[in-house]
C-alpha cells in the first residue's frame, strides 16, 4: 500500500465530497470509500481543514437523508396497483 501525505488525502476526500454534491452529473458513480494510507499522524496545522471536511460531510449526509425521506413520502402517496393473483410477468432486456 502506497503511503500518501495528509494534504493529498484531504484533497482526495474533498474531491469525493464535490462529486457527491454535484447534482449536474448524478451518473458519475464513486467506488467504495477506502481510508487513505497516510504515513504520519495528522499535523495540528491541518486540524481546521479536517473539521471543515467533517462538517461538510455531515451537512451533505443530512441533505441526502432529507431527499431520501422526501422520495419515500412521495412513493407512499402514489396509488397502489392491486396485485392480480396468478398473473406475473417479468421481462428483461439485456
Amino acid at each position: 500500500m502506497t503511503r500518501i501525505s495528509w494534504e493529498q488525502a484531504l484533497d482526495e476526500l474533498s474531491e469525493r465530497l464535490d462529486a457527491v454534491d454535484c447534482s449536474e452529473h448524478p451518473e458519475r458513480a464513486l467506488g467504495p470509500f477506502e481510508p487513505p494510507a497516510v504515513a504520519e499522524p495528522l499535523p495540528e496545522a491541518l486540524r481546521s481543514r479536517v473539521e471543515a471536511l467533517i462538517a461538510r460531510s455531515d451537512a451533505l449526509a443530512g441533505r441526502l437523508q432529507d431527499e431520501l425521506d422526501d422520495v419515500r413520502a412521495e412513493l407512499r402517496r402514489l396509488p397502489r396497483v392491486p396485485r392480480q393473483p396468478g398473473r406475473s410477468r417479468f421481462e428483461v432486456d439485456a
